[in-house]
């Protein structure tokens, strides 16, 4: 029996215009749909798609946080940047902390061993986990900015960051396949679609 070629995907354009096709292959197996919620780019290895690694790099942040979502993390990735000189994904609390000291205090002078309480306080916000991030305090942002400037940036990146999780693991994918259940997961939404979705929506 003659295997069934793989189709190459080199940028994000080329795998929109396949997806009529990727959608057609997987109508009806509601276990790859479940999959592909968890990781759309293994479900698409899965169909015989193979993406180049500038492919990936372009597809994955898309499929994470859609073009809006996008958009606006790469704005708060530059100012945070700018504002401290340091990519937002490389800080942790830690990190963090030693760019507040030494933005605080430039010329090294002595100082306390301790934050402001104020800082702390916005520190253990920022990196709070998920189930007790504070999203309704209506007078957070105003304490984050008082603290430094860049902490309400930093505290949008995060709760981005929460709001789109990253991509399931090969293992948890095909235990998902299997129909096992490995921990509850937020679904993410795959935002590819075709041309003709589009056309059709515009009409």
């Amino acid at each position: 029996m003659k295997k069934k070629e793989r189709i190459a995907i080199n940028s994000l354009k080329e795998l929109q215009l396949q997806m009529p096709r990727i959608l057609q292959s997987a109508k009806g197996d509601s276990r790859l749909a479940l999959a592909a919620a968890a990781n759309p780019l293994l479900a698409l290895e899965r169909l015989g798609y193979d993406l180049s690694d500038k492919a990936s790099a372009e597809i994955e942040p898309y499929a994470r946080y859609g073009p809006k979502g996008l958009a606006r993390l790469k704005e708060l990735q530059s100012a945070i940047e700018n504002q401290l000189g340091a990519k937002a994904y490389s800080l942790d609390k830690d990190a963090l902390k030693k760019i507040m000291e030494k933005d605080s205090n430039p010329q090294g002078k002595a100082k306390s061993q301790t934050l402001s309480p104020l800082l702390d306080e916005a520190l253990d916000v920022i990196f709070a986990p998920r189930r007790t991030q504070r999203k309704s305090d209506k007078g957070l942002e105003a304490r984050l900015a008082k603290a430094h400037p860049a902490l309400t940036l930093l505290f949008e990146y995060q709760h981005l960051q929460r709001q789109h999780p990253a991509f399931a693991s090969k293992q948890q994918f095909e235990q998902l396949l299997e129909g096992k259940t490995w921990s509850p997961f937020t679904q993410i939404e795959f935002q590819l679609k075709s041309r003709e979705d589009r056309r059709q929506r515009n009409v």
